[in-house]
């Protein structure tokens, strides 16, 4: 038969419908969990009522049993159903067996899924019984894997987070997923509780690759009988392991101690609140997870085969700190808050406590110290002088500290100051968080300033209301003002400890064996911690207690003493490698007639305050002999000097306010003197930045960070050296320094002794301001110089020189400083092909090649691989992408064991701990 015979003409055939050409609807099962003591037949007909029709549904329920009829299908877990599944299944859906779903949400699943080809969709989630109450609608979480949903207790859906976006994970309540990654990934964990396993199952979606999204179109209402998920020790436990499955090595290795660090902070505080419960549960999901080791790592094995992405992309989803310290720390301020309410039971039961007036004089000063810092609550502390920003990474921070490279200026093996690396510690543990660090060891120190004064004064029988006064005086007097202006964020920071170290070798003798090592343990940590604050305050607690010993009356121990300034060991690298900081160097202006303000104020309250010469003797010489000392010598001396006087004063201040038994007219003498001096301290509390200047170069260098193109510098000029971040050199007719693309930081405050580069820089800028060159963007591109950044004042020297240069290219920036761009400037790190190499680490790292890398730093023979010496520079081979520089062994050797110690003291301190009389 011939074709056309039977064969329909063209214009004769059917067309077919562009709808019958659409995607078939995708197929779908439903497992519903089933709630131990509740009937899923809510659930079963919810999902009977969808829609959008489904393959079949399955009855987890968790043990081999008979099914309710015969109609439905039952297994014993999600891993049976998703392994009975074929390929013809493309999604399966899970359903808590408490939970009732619109006739929508499974379609409105599906839409959102296929839309956005996400891999796993959760439901809005409501509460059962209401019409409208939150209960959740996805969730973030913090590092530990803590949820966090964002939502108040009963919050009200007014459709005000009605946006379909990429979650941390959703809960098991209602997911919607891919049958084959749902395959791949072994189903739900089954030694999980819900939120647990939700949390577990999206992170390892996260991670395979897959988006993990919430649809809040689909409406899921909760009767929640399966549980909130709210801290239970198994799903705590459960959230843990999640997070042990999920990350990888490198990020294990510093969330597991500070998991155990937030672990027992979270549970202090709860004890503070009158919970004991917290403890026993997070020892219960510890032990659950040892216990679980073995099954966690085989997990691990199995997710490792199909990871795709890195704990990066985790992180993106999570906020920072931790959830469990930001709830206790808000229970307790409104305890705190609560104690001023006199409708509350606790506010009654303080009535005594209020009544004291020492209760009164400590609050007062907690008030002058708030109003003090109100700033760093605020905002932040200011960019000035020494008061710099930390690094962004502490880790870094610390490896310098432990003898690496100390990048200030053009680099060198000098030590860094040590209380850069206190900080580091501090920005480690608040999850390296820099900004958050330097306002909470301010607050702290300020706030421990106050309650170190009272105890100081109280070991020396002059307690009382006035104590805390003094301790405003010693934090915003005179003495501090000077350091204060003088940006020495530290010496500030070592007042608040000062009197804490001082307070540790006086007092009776500790009765027992244990308590001594605990008085002990107390000092050395103590002293420590000053001494990375300002090193020469390490000998303060032992001339101090050889002090009291030498007025008489009272207790104290020099052999303690003798003993805790061996802490001050942590200095000698720091010492050892800037020498000139002792002797000379660039000092800091004390006014002459603050001295004689100061010996006058403090003779007089020692001569007219009865009953107290001898700690009118001691304050007086810590007052006097500090700002003597502070006139004569380096600057790191003046620091301590400094530190010293201002606690000195603020001792005379706790004498002369002191509650005398009899009202002479000397001691009324006295009081008013002493009343005066906490007026003259006021105005220290002006600004509410804890005295420092105002904001100098926080935001006038912001665009140096902005540069994409390598690690480069800026160069600052002014036309004297307080009024540039940090140390500073003199220049032909103004002073300058080098920052690099962090812009000025803690770690880089103190330039090391000038080395080659820096005398080849100072040769270029002669060579400059002389007029010698009209490129001097070119001669200053060796030193990586990308921006010159001058105070309008050095205009004078500079400006004529720059207004008449042919490579320089103004910035329109800010009104105080003038900024010129160098266009011919190179990156720090540069290989032969002319490609930049960024920082890595306290190194460089960029692409790999068979030549070499210049480093304009000043290196040595500790740089590699195969540092070569040219000029003041060098160079490294490119063979292995990354410049590196090994660290001096001998700082670590000696910063370690006391490293070590200090922390051994502090936890000996709180094992010994005995009460002093």
């Amino acid at each position: 038969m011939a074709a056309g015979m039977t064969d329909l003409p063209p214009s004769d055939q059917p067309e077919i419908p562009d709808a019958v050409l659409v995607t078939p609807t995708p197929s779908v099962v439903v497992a519903v969990t089933a709630v131990p003591g509740v009937d899923p037949s809510l659930t079963l007909a919810g999902v009977a009522r969808q829609n959008l029709a489904v393959s079949s549904v399955v009855l987890v329920t968790g043990q081999a049993r008979r099914a309710p009829s015969d109609t439905l299908v039952t297994a014993a877990t999600v891993e049976e159903v998703v392994a009975s599944l074929g390929p013809e299944t493309d999604y399966i859906w899970i359903l808590h067996g408490d939970a009732e779903p619109r006739p929508d949400a499974l379609a409105a699943l599906i839409d959102e899924a296929e839309r956005h080809e996400a891999s796993l969709v959760g439901s809005k989630l409501l509460v059962a019984g209401t019409r409208d109450t939150l209960e959740g609608l996805g969730s973030a979480t913090d590092v530990f894997g803590e949820p966090y949903t964002g939502l108040d207790e009963g919050e009200v859906d007014l459709e005000q987070y009605d946006v379909v976006r990429d979650v941390a994970f959703v809960s098991s309540v209602s997911m919607l997923v891919r049958r084959d990654l749902m395959r791949g990934l072994r189903a739900l964990d089954r030694t999980l509780p819900p939120t647990a396993a939700g949390l577990d199952l999206s992170q390892r979606v996260r991670i395979a690759g897959g988006r993990v999204m919430v649809a809040p179109s689909s409406e899921v209402f909760h009767h929640r009988r399966c549980g909130k998920g709210d801290g239970g020790w198994r799903e705590q436990a459960g959230r843990m392991r999640a997070m042990l499955k999920a990350y990888r090595p490198v990020t294990l290795v510093w969330m597991i101690p500070f998991a155990a660090i937030v672990g027992v902070l979270d549970s202090v505080g709860s004890l503070l609140l009158g919970r004991w419960r917290l403890i026993p549960r997070y020892v219960l999901a510890w032990g659950w997870n040892v216990f679980r080791l073995p099954s966690t790592i085989t997990s691990r094995r199995g997710l490792a085969r199909v990871r795709q992405v890195g704990d990066e992309e985790l992180f993106r989803y999570q906020v920072r700190g931790s959830v469990r310290l930001r709830t206790v720390g808000s229970e307790l301020a409104d305890r705190l808050i609560g104690l001023f309410d006199e409708d509350r039971p606790m506010a009654r039961r303080a009535t005594e406590v209020w009544n004291s007036a020492g209760t009164w004089g400590a609050v007062g000063a907690l008030v002058a110290v708030v109003i003090g810092v109100r700033a760093v609550f605020l905002g932040s502390l200011p960019v000035v002088g020494h008061s710099l920003p930390f690094a962004d990474s502490a880790t870094t921070t610390i490896g310098r500290f432990l003898g690496g490279w100390n990048s200030a200026g053009l680099g060198s093996a000098s030590a860094i100051h040590p209380s850069a690396g206190l900080g580091a510690f501090v920005q480690a543990v608040l999850l390296d968080n820099p900004e958050l660090a330097r306002s909470a060891v301010t607050v702290a120190a300020f706030i421990a300033g106050v309650f170190g004064l009272g105890r100081l004064a109280s070991r020396l029988k002059v307690g009382g209301p006035g104590a805390y006064l003094g301790g405003v005086v010693a934090l915003f007097g005179p003495a501090a003002g000077v350091l204060a202006t003088g940006g020495r964020w530290s010496g500030l920071i070592a007042i608040g400890v000062l009197p804490w170290a001082l307070s540790s070798v006086v007092g009776s003798r500790p009765k027992t064996r244990r308590s001594r090592l605990g008085a002990l343990g107390i000092s050395f940590f103590l002293t420590g911690l000053m001494a990375a604050l300002a090193p020469f305050l390490a000998l303060a607690p032992l001339l101090f207690a050889l002090a009291v010993r030498l007025v008489g009356r009272f207790p104290a121990s020099p052999l303690r003493a003798l003993a805790a300034t061996g802490a001050g060991l942590i200095t000698i690298p720091y010492l050892g490698t800037h020498p000139s900081l002792v002797v000379n160097g660039v000092p800091l202006p004390v006014d002459p007639a603050l001295v004689a303000l100061a010996a006058l104020v403090v003779v007089s309250l020692a001569g007219m305050v009865a009953g107290t010469w001898r700690v009118s003797a001691l304050a007086g010489a810590m007052a006097f002999g500090g700002l003597l000392l502070a006139r004569l010598t380096g600057p790191e001396v003046q620091v301590a000097a400094l530190a010293a006087a201002s606690v000195g004063v603020g001792l005379a201040v706790a004498a002369a306010l002191r509650r005398h038994e009899t009202k002479s007219v000397v001691s009324w003498i006295a009081v008013v003197g002493g009343l005066s001096v906490v007026v003259l301290s006021l105005p220290g509390l002006a600004g509410g930045r804890a005295g420092l200047p105002p904001d100098a170069w926080g935001s006038n260098l912001a665009f140096v960070g902005l540069e994409p193109d390598g690690v480069q510098r800026a160069l600052l000029v002014a036309p004297e050296p307080s009024r540039l971040p940090g140390d500073s050199r003199p220049g032909p007719g103004f002073w300058y320094r080098l920052v690099d693309v962090e812009g000025p930081t803690l770690d880089q405050a103190v330039l090391p002794t000038a080395g080659p580069g820096d005398l080849a820089l100072r040769a270029a800028l002669d060579r400059v301001v002389s007029g010698a060159t009209l490129e001097p963007g070119q001669v200053l591109a060796e030193f990586g110089i990308r921006w010159v950044v001058a105070v309008d004042e050095t205009a004078s020297a500079l400006r004529p020189v720059l207004d008449a240069q042919v490579d320089l290219e103004v910035l329109p920036v800010g009104e105080t400083i003038l900024v010129y761009a160098n266009s011919s400037a190179r990156p720090v790190a540069l290989d032969d092909l002319s490609r930049s190499w960024d920082r890595h680490g306290a190194g460089y790292s960029g692409p790999v090649s068979g030549g070499r890398v210049r480093l304009a730093i000043q290196g040595n023979e500790r740089w590699g691989p195969d540092w070569q010496s040219e000029d003041w520079w060098g160079t490294v081979s490119a063979e292995q992408g990354v410049a590196r520089y090994e660290g001096d062994a001998g700082g670590r050797a000696v910063l370690v064991p006391v490293l070590v110690l200090m922390l051994v003291g502090a936890v000996v301190a709180v094992w010994g701990r005995e009460p002093y009389r």
